[in-house]
């Protein structure tokens, strides 16, 4: 009589009389007993409801299954599992009748890791759970058969026990936990699950490393919300692609760095044939693969390709960038559909002042320095840059001044206006840049003055700036304030603490904080207003808090105003538009990686 038979017996006989005493023939047996027991004794720490009912129903379970005698530690899963739902012997019956023809479903440590991984919720039933195991089931039959299961102890934690918490660790275990943030993650349906089948088919095909099974179930199963993955061509873009490079690069790749190939190639998939992919992979070897691994290089291959192709077609590196942050507009992704489908870009609808062929050539051809921080510059920005630069040849005036561009409806008359300045003489590096950009502003578009640029002396602006500023301090426009409300960024202040000194980050809300500040701070931030109503800024304060009155009391020490807008701080500016100190900048760092803005 083997192990589980004599459970059995024993079972049965303590089930019908617990204080039968037995007699034994050999070790063997008494140590069965004493495991029953064991497992009685355990159940009876914990709880002693159902103890009974539980041994009845585990005797139905080996009696009708070829399930291996199991583990204690599996014995007290399961009888916990029993407590909260009593249909859990029913789950396990319908997995052992699906798989009882397979070799697998007759080890034990099989079955330990199904029942570790398996569990029930109190008010769930059989039938509203029974799409996970059949998903199970298919996985089981098409690749433990060929792989063994040992590898996939995620599959088990995944599929039979979907909770996002799980996610969250599996995904830690592998160090990469950063890539999904579980309190955002969809529940699998079933429905998803069978579009994996021919991406398992393929790995097979292609020998793929077991992991790599996992690997692609995650993929796919947080992509259950995204539209894209059950369009018919999916997978066989997906076999198109890891035909043409190596298969381990399936580790750097997630679904969401996928679907920027496969939106690519829904537009035109010609254009994945420019490239030579023995090359391709050759060179991406040769970059990334001397670096250390790290839950941030999620994406790095589908980033590399996107450049490669988009420089093979002649489109910028900006819509490449903006493509794999899927940070385009609406109207910039328009205008990539457009250049993705071969026409040119001087031809696109909405476009923020009108394109020459020349601009637009220089646009897509640009060549940039791998250092410069391309990512938190717009395509729209990066346009109106180009066209500065195309008619001055000074990167460094052009950059500054598209920078400083809140509203690109604007852009006609700042390339037209600022091009002018330059030949009258007007720098990147020229004293008083942003203030004299802020009087021009306030000039045409606030009091709606017609300026011909064409007739005034750099000095002569500068001057008329000095006098305006000089007109709009704190004590001239306080009288006759109305009150205005501006739009909340809803970032909650940002106390932050260095040297035992006690600092805060926080909005201004109202246009007479604005002027408030300006007066503090003599500089012209009260203009602001309208930038704030109508432009899509922010004006935040930096301040050191100080203590008065032996502590009881705090006061608030302006010093540095900064300006938000499209989720980068484009001015941050102290006293008289001074610049910022090592320390301010470091504050305004903390407080911008913290809010994700970019500098």
């Amino acid at each position: 009589m083997n192990s589980k038979d004599f459970f059995l017996s024993i079972n049965k006989q303590l089930l019908l009389k617990t204080n039968n005493i037995l007699s034994f023939s050999s070790k063997e047996e008494e140590r069965i007993f004493n495991f029953r027991n064991g497992i009685r004794a355990a159940i009876l720490g914990a709880s002693r409801s159902n103890e009974i009912e539980f041994f009845e129903e585990l005797q139905k379970f080996y009696e009708t299954t070829n399930v291996p005698l199991l583990s204690m530690e599996s014995h007290l899963i399961l009888c916990k599992n029993f407590i909260r739902n009593k249909e859990i012997f029913i789950c396990l019956n319908y997995l052992n009748t699906k798989l009882k023809h397979k070799a697998f479903s007759s080890e034990q440590s099989f079955w330990e890791l199904v029942i570790r991984n398996l569990t029930s919720s109190v008010n769930g039933t059989f039938e509203n759970s029974r799409y996970k195991f059949d998903i199970f089931i298919k996985i089981a039959l098409r690749l433990f058969i060929k792989r063994g299961y040992e590898p996939f102890h995620l599959i088990f934690k995944y599929v039979l026990n979907h909770t996002k918490e799980t996610v969250s660790i599996c995904w830690s275990s592998r160090n990469m936990g950063t890539i999904i943030q579980a309190t955002c993650l969809p529940q699998m349906q079933a429905p998803v699950m069978t579009h994996i089948w021919k991406a398992y088919s393929f790995l097979t095909e292609m020998k793929a490393a077991p992991e790599l099974y996992e690997v692609i179930l995650f993929q796919n199963i947080i992509s259950t919300s995204t539209s894209f993955f059950h369009h018919r061509d999916y997978h066989s873009f997906f076999q198109y692609l890891y035909r043409r490079i190596p298969i381990n690069t399936i580790y750097r790749e997630s679904f969401r760095s996928n679907e920027t190939l496969f939106e690519v190639y829904l537009i035109n998939p010609k254009i994945f044939e420019l490239i030579d992919y023995k090359q391709l992979n050759e060179e991406y070897l040769k970059v990334f693969n001397l670096s250390t691994w790290s839950s941030s290089r999620i994406g790095e291959f589908s980033s590399f390709l996107i450049k490669k192709i988009f420089k093979e077609y002649g489109i910028s590196v900006f819509f490449a960038k903006a493509h794999v942050a899927k940070n385009l507009t609406t109207n910039e992704k328009t205008w990539l559909n457009d250049v993705l489908l071969g026409k040119n870009l001087v031809y696109s609808a909405n476009l923020p002042f009108r394109l020459s062929k020349k601009v637009a050539h220089e646009f897509n051809t640009h060549s940039y320095d791998p250092s410069e921080q391309l990512s938190s510059i717009s395509v729209t920005e990066a346009l109106v840059r180009t066209a500065l630069f195309t008619e001055v040849q000074d990167m460094a005036f052009a950059a500054v001044i598209a920078r400083k561009i809140r509203n690109f409806s604007e852009s006609e008359f700042w390339i037209k206006t600022m091009c002018l300045l330059y030949r009258n003489g007007l720098r990147a590096s020229t004293n008083k840049l942003n203030e004299l950009y802020d009087y021009i502003h306030y000039q045409v578009y606030q009091l709606e003055r017609k300026i011909d640029f064409t007739r005034k002396k750099i000095s002569n602006l500068v001057q008329e700036s000095d006098q305006w500023h000089v007109a709009i301090q704190f004590a001239k426009v306080k009288k006759g304030l109305q009150l205005k409300r501006l739009p909340d960024f809803n970032i909650k202040p940002y106390f932050l603490e260095r040297n035992n000194c006690r600092y805060v980050i926080k909005q201004l809300k109202t246009n007479y904080e604005l002027a408030i500040e300006g007066g503090q701070m003599k500089h012209c931030v009260f203009t602001y207003t309208y930038v704030c109503l109508n432009g899509g800024s922010y004006i935040f304060s930096l301040r050191e808090i100080t203590n008065n009155m032996g502590g009881k009391k705090t006061t608030e020490i302006t010093l540095i105003t900064i300006e938000v807008n499209n989720n980068r701080i484009t001015q941050k500016l102290g006293e008289r538009n001074r610049q910022c100190n090592q320390l301010e900048n470091n504050l305004i760092e903390e407080w911008a990686k913290k809010n994700q803005l970019t500098l």
